[in-house]
């Protein structure tokens, strides 16, 4: 597999029952609701006319808790949209600054992560079902798990706090993942003809 490290944004939302689902497809194209805990879609956070202000993951994690993975670039607009339109009952957790990711992408990327996880001291972690999410805390410390890929072969995403990516990296490294940059992975979602923002 190939893989990349990036600083996408990672949004938390969470609130009271019944709050948090209504308010999020107000915002976002798809229909949340779906979403069982551990699962996630690829959705549009549009603006008042309907227009694209960012393509992002929307991960549900428990019944009134959601996470928004957006574009780094797009973070202050993804914010600032959120804020214009919070209601009462809704917390909104921006962690970007704080959290990385590390995407690994190909058909040896299950078989990448456990060799990550063995290396981390991790025994029987399970890759998520494909566009669904793990949190895991423990001695390593804290992160989530998601298999998306996104561009059009296997893979997962894992964001973490960003003191922890270098030793995940070198995990992926030593695993025989191939380090490439975000734009390497961008021309792979333009080939598999799905959507990039900008």
């Amino acid at each position: 597999g190939v893989f990349d490290i990036s600083h996408m944004g990672q949004i938390w939302i969470e609130g009271e029952p019944g709050a948090v689902g209504g308010w999020l497809n107000m915002l976002l194209c798809n229909d949340v609701s779906v979403l069982t805990p551990g699962e996630g879609q690829y959705t549009l956070m549009l603006n008042e006319a309907g227009g694209v202000i960012d393509d992002l993951l929307v991960y549900r994690t428990a019944p009134e808790r959601f996470l928004l993975v957006v574009n780094a670039a797009r973070v202050e607009a993804d914010m600032a949209q959120l804020e214009l339109l919070r209601v009462e009952g809704v917390a909104i957790q921006n962690v970007s600054d704080e959290c990385a990711a590390i995407a690994v992408q190909g058909p040896d990327s299950v078989a990448t992560f456990a060799k990550m996880a063995e290396a981390a001291g991790i025994a029987g972690f399970e890759m998520p079902k494909r566009n669904g999410i793990h949190c895991f805390d423990n001695g390593i410390g804290r992160f989530e798990l998601c298999r998306t890929g996104y561009t059009g072969e296997d893979g997962f995403e894992l964001f973490c706090p960003a003191d922890k990516v270098v030793a995940w990296w070198q995990r992926a490294i030593d695993a025989g993942a191939v380090p490439c940059g975000l734009g390497a992975r961008d021309t792979l979602r333009l080939e598999k003809c799905y959507p990039l923002n900008g």
